[in-house]
């Protein structure tokens, strides 16, 4: 007669010491899955003082600015660039070799003004009204009196050259919560191609 056991042949054929090695090796497998996280490169990230100067503006108004965009803090209080970017920009997916170009301080209006062999006044009064004298990349507006300038956007301007396809925003208009309210501008279609000069 033939002796049957209920243990099924797989497991009666492996020793319990490989069982219990092999059981104990999935479930750390396990575990370590879980605890993975993805780890940001340092380039990308932002501390308050970093972004009190790629802004341009004072600690306390930098602070207030990321909290109105609702940029959450990463542990250690750093802050990640590409939700900056994209909350005031509408830019993602960054290239590599676009990184630490955008990582550059914005350019205020009279930055702008030397750029563009202009005045700060007429730089701001033709971005107030689109100006079709000037050619003028897109700006966003801080507060009442702080308006920036993307570096990139405003050297392929100088140089007559078209932006970058990544620089182009995702089709959607930044909007701050509060009464920093940024209104972003767009260069008018149709300008002359040359008008970084006054005419």
């Amino acid at each position: 007669m033939t002796n049957r056991s209920s243990t099924p042949p797989d497991f009666q054929s492996e020793p319990s010491s490989t069982r219990a090695r092999r059981l104990a090796g999935q479930e750390t497998s396990a575990v370590t899955a879980r605890r993975t996280v993805t780890v940001l490169e340092p380039r990308l990230m932002a501390t308050g003082a970093d972004m009190q100067a790629y802004l341009q503006v004072s600690r306390p108004a930098a602070r207030a600015i990321l909290e109105d965009l609702r940029i959450k803090p990463l542990p250690g209080g750093r802050h990640d660039l590409r939700d900056v970017w994209f909350a005031l920009w509408g830019i993602r997916n960054v290239p590599d070799e676009g990184i630490q170009e955008m990582r550059t301080p914005l350019l205020t209006v009279a930055e702008l003004a030397v750029l563009t062999g202009g005045c700060a006044r007429t730089i701001r009064r033709a971005g107030d009204s689109r100006c079709r004298q000037w050619r003028l990349p897109r700006h966003v507006d801080l507060g009442p009196r702080t308006r920036r300038y993307l570096r990139p956007l405003v050297m392929a301007a100088i140089y007559d050259l078209e932006p970058e396809p990544w620089l182009s925003p995702a089709p959607r208009k930044p909007i701050l919560q509060s009464g920093l309210v940024v209104k972003t501008r767009f260069a008018p279609a149709g300008t002359s191609t040359n008008g970084h000069n006054r005419s």
